[in-house]
């Protein structure tokens, strides 16, 4: 069954809109009364949280007690896993890997390859350090 059409408002109607819905956030394009905020606010007095149950609240939106935590590894759009290192800062994962092994930071320049190929197999037996980008690319035109 089509929709029935819709009679076209007054200049009148469309002003008289346009000021009812000034400053409107509200999707719906509802606004309370001043009665209806009244009630509302009367509704949520004496609904405080108790210190305990705060903690609770608290305690269940940090890390790993989120219902979002994934164990602090995150993937990027092109394939690489970045780990969590401290509170907010995360890492590419092969090359923290290849830090922790070499027992130093890696330099911005040097590049960290994967030897088969697979992007979040960051074993130490697969990956591959090369100092430049231009080195990295003449081993990827030697195959």
């Amino acid at each position: 069954m089509p929709w029935p059409k819709r009679t076209p408002r007054s200049a009148e109607t469309r002003a008289k809109l346009s000021v009812a819905m000034r400053g409107n956030t509200h999707l719906l394009g509802h606004r309370h009364t001043e009665e209806t905020k009244a009630r509302i606010g009367a509704a949520s007095l004496g609904h405080t949280l108790s210190d305990e149950a705060r903690a609770k609240v608290s305690a269940a939106k940090t890390t790993e007690r989120h219902h979002r935590w994934n164990g602090g590894t995150k993937l990027t759009d092109d394939g690489y896993r970045r780990i969590r290192v401290a509170k907010g800062r995360y890492v590419l994962e092969h090359r923290h890997v290849m830090e922790l092994h070499l027992g130093r930071p890696l330099l911005r320049t040097e590049v960290v390859h994967h030897i088969n190929g697979d992007r979040l197999d960051n074993s130490i037996k697969n990956l591959q350090l090369f100092r430049s980008h231009a080195e990295h690319l003449k081993h990827h035109n030697n195959q």
